[in-house]
Formats: C-alpha cells, structure tokens, sequence
C-alpha cells in the first residue's frame, strides 16, 4: 500500500545513490563549478564516496563525519557499532563515581531488562497530554531505538538510569525514551526513500555470515536487518550490480572524522576505507557519538580545506577536546 501510494508521486525503482550522485553532478555543471568540495555526514559519507567514484575529476577534496563506504556497508543497524558504544558507556559509568554509586550493576540490569523482551512485546505506559495509554512495546523496536540514543552522548547520559527504572518495573521513562526517539526519526527521515537506497545500495550484500555474528556478539542483534529484508521484499527496487560492492580508490584528498563511541558509523569503519585513499587521514574524537563537531574539529576542517594536498595530522589531535555531559541521576 505504501510502496503504490510511493509509485504515484514517483518511481521508487530510481532512487539509488548512482543516480544520486548523478544528479549532483548535474547541480554542479548547471552552477558552473568546475571542482567542488563534499563535505558528508552519515550516509552522506557513503554517497561522497560514490560521487568521488563516478565524478573524480570534479571533486576538489572530501571531508567525512561517521563514515562507511562502498564495500564495507555495515550490517543495517550496525549491530557491532551499537555494542561498542554500550561497552564504553558501561565504562564510563564504571569510571564515574557518582554514576557508579547510583547504578553499581548498569551492565546487569542492561541485560536483564532486554531479556524480559525476549519472551514477546511487554506493556509499557506512555504519558500523553495529561494522560496515558499501554503500548506493548517489542524488543526489535527497543534495540533498535536504545541504539539511537546512543548516537548523541546528551541522550546516553540517561540510559544508566532509565533501564534501572525499568529493571525496578517502572518502564515510563524507557517508554518516553522510545516515543521521543521515534518521533524524530519520523520527522527526519523519508521512509521510501530510505527503503529505496537500502533495498539498492545495501541489503543484496548481507552475508549470512554477518547476520550470525551480529545476533551472536551485539545487544542489537540481527533484528533490524531481518526486518529490513523483509520490506526489501515488498518494496521491490533494482539492486545494485556486485561492482558498486567494491571499495572506492582515489587520490582525492578526503579527511575522516570518527566519534569513539559512535553506534552507527564506529571507527572501524573508516579505518577499513582508509588504505584505499591515496591522500586520506583520519581523527578520532574521544567521548563523541555519530556528530563530532567540536571546535578541534571544526579548526582541522579549515585547515583541511585551505590546503588539502599539504595537509598532515601530526600526534592525536581532538583525543582530549570533547567532554561528555555527566551521567542523569532522574529521567
């Protein structure tokens, strides 16, 4: 219903990032520019790359925020990168004595809590406009919506406290936390569109192999890839050739800034992409999530774009600039 509803404003068989990439070149000759500097954050770093692919001769650099790329296109939810920045937000907890103090057993109750999912949806109470309503909320919606307040350190600071409520019974504040998150992504992200490029550009190139080792090693599990696969098969698009799979060799100077706790984009990302770019260097913020800015990183990208082909990063800059907020004590 939703894919025919789609198909009368436009085909969704060509919203790929090929043609996406296509289409900015297309901008950029009707503009006049001979050489252009992509600047892309997120899925913004994986179609920099292909632009860089099938347009190289027109870019003048590239600088990349919570990067992934052709050929090494994470396991959709990025399973590992979830469990990755939980472990270091266990961590942290661990480190911080107030929070240690409130939340001694964060990994424990963490678990405790997502186990009681796995034996179906479990009644939560959301407040809504001076009243409230029972949601039987599933696990897949939970994983995968914990994993997005990951992304923001501001909104990690409350999970220590918000799965304590819940391991004690009370699931408002984890409801509130869904609800909230859930209704930023509806408001910022087009649902064809993205069942579009993924049905593309990402899911064919699953291995099952993957799959296995994300149910295996991560919180997050393989949920939201098997229920992407699923929609795949009713959205029906074109995939991409096994071609677009491989990884982008150039020699265009790109930059690629990474959050250490970064759930969705970790730093393993860019570090597989690196040695295929020529001219490429690499930062790392401690402490930051999927957005990195800061004002370290902000000073490199000037740096980086005044003189990309001279430009070296010397030592570890941005290791000790970003500061997460301290943890929440009360939702």
């Amino acid at each position: 219903e939703c894919r025919l509803a789609a198909r009368a404003h436009a085909d969704p068989a060509f919203y790929n990032t090929n043609n996406a990439a296509d289409d900015l070149e297309a901008v950029r000759q009707a503009l006049g520019y001979e050489r252009i500097v992509l600047f892309g954050g997120s899925y913004g770093t994986f179609f920099s790359f292909v632009y860089m692919r099938r347009h190289p001769e027109h870019v003048e650099s590239a600088v990349l925020t919570g990067v992934f790329a052709p050929g090494f296109q994470p396991l959709p939810g990025a399973p590992d990168g979830a469990q990755h920045a939980l472990d270091d937000l266990v961590a942290r907890c661990r480190d911080d004595r107030v929070c240690h103090r409130h939340f001694p057993k964060f990994r424990e109750h963490f678990n405790a809590v997502l186990a009681r999912f796995d034996r179906g949806p479990v009644p939560v109470r959301l407040k809504q406009r001076g009243s409230s309503v029972i949601l039987r909320l599933s696990k897949e919606v939970l994983v995968d919506r914990v994993r997005q307040v990951l992304y923001d350190p501001q909104n990690a600071a409350y999970v220590p406290v918000t799965f304590e409520l819940a391991y004690k019974g009370n699931y408002s504040a984890l409801a509130d936390m869904i609800n909230g998150i859930s209704l930023a992504l509806a408001g910022a992200v087009n649902g064809g569109a993205f069942l579009s490029y993924t049905c593309a550009d990402e899911i064919p190139f699953i291995s099952a192999a993957a799959m296995a080792d994300a149910a295996r090693s991560s919180f997050a599990g393989d949920l939201r890839a098997k229920a992407q696969q699923r929609a795949c098969l009713l959205w029906r698009v074109p995939t991409m050739p096994p071609s677009f799979n491989q990884p982008v060799r150039t020699d265009i100077p790109t930059l690629l800034i990474m959050g250490s706790d970064d759930p969705a984009t970790p730093p393993t990302y860019a570090r597989r992409a690196l040695p295929y770019l020529k001219n490429g260097s690499a930062v790392v913020v401690q402490g930051a999530g999927h957005v990195t800015e800061t004002a370290c990183t902000n000073d490199l990208v000037a740096k980086f774009i005044s003189n990309p082909t001279g430009f070296r990063i010397t030592g570890s800059p941005c290791r000790t600039r970003y500061t997460p907020p301290p943890f929440a004590l009360a939702p």
